[in-house]
């Protein structure tokens, strides 16, 4: 019944924009922007985002037929950039940046059911490739947030480090990937593994930590029936 009512509005022109307009007016009223050239560069299709940014320089890019729902961004700093990629799917979701110069990049056709991006520390960055499928409860972070000092040399030991996930990678729900963490292309993650190392391409992994439970794999969005 609601599908047939949503295809009812897409088919009558004037009431589809006329709900685009309400919810780009709404989308304005949801943002707290605070400093000196922050850019917002948005040629999605719907994007119902909460901003809430302090600092200058920072740039929001948001690429055309993508659809954004339920997202929060919260940037603390200068000099971010956030690039969600052409025709990607966000249903919910927090990117959270502090500091400076940190990136976020979603590649194209990417959806996202639920997931909070963490980047935090000078320079860091979190990159999506093409076509990935991550599940609900999914969270990537860069950094611990706090310091662990080591008491004989008196420096810190755990400093941020960047997160690449290769294109069409398949992460499952409640997945937790931390600092330096690339898993190549066509693989995927079981739900609830917690990843902390490099893995190549065209693999399952699975578990607390993860660890590879089958190789020579890839996937399909589609259930396929041979």
């Amino acid at each position: 019944m609601i599908k047939e009512i949503q295809e009812k509005l897409k088919s009558n022109r004037i009431i589809y924009k006329l709900i685009y307009k309400i919810r780009i007016f709404v989308s304005k009223l949801s943002r707290k922007i605070h400093g000196s050239n922050n850019i917002i560069d948005n040629s999605s299709i719907i994007s119902e985002i909460n901003y809430d940014v302090r600092g200058n320089n920072n740039s929001i890019v948001l690429k055309t037929g993508s659809r954004i729902f339920n997202l929060k961004v919260f940037i603390r700093g200068d000099n971010h950039q956030i690039v969600i990629g052409e025709n990607c799917i966000i249903k919910a979701g927090e990117i959270w940046i502090e500091d400076h110069n940190c990136i976020l990049k979603i590649g194209n056709s990417t959806t996202i059911e639920d997931a909070h991006f963490g980047i935090t520390e000078p320079n860091s960055v979190i990159e999506v490739g093409d076509d990935c499928m991550f599940s609900s409860g999914i969270k990537l972070l860069t950094g611990d947030s706090h310091s662990i000092i080591d008491l004989e040399s008196q420096k810190r030991i755990n400093y941020a480090n960047n997160i690449k996930i290769g294109p069409h990678v398949w992460i499952g729900a409640d997945v937790v990937v931390l600092k330096g963490v690339e898993i190549g292309k066509d693989s995927i993650v079981g739900s609830r593994s917690i990843v902390t190392k490099k893995y190549g391409p065209n693999v399952i992994i699975a578990g607390s930590p993860a660890k590879i439970i089958k190789e020579n794999i890839t996937w399909d969005r589609e259930r396929v029936y041979i």
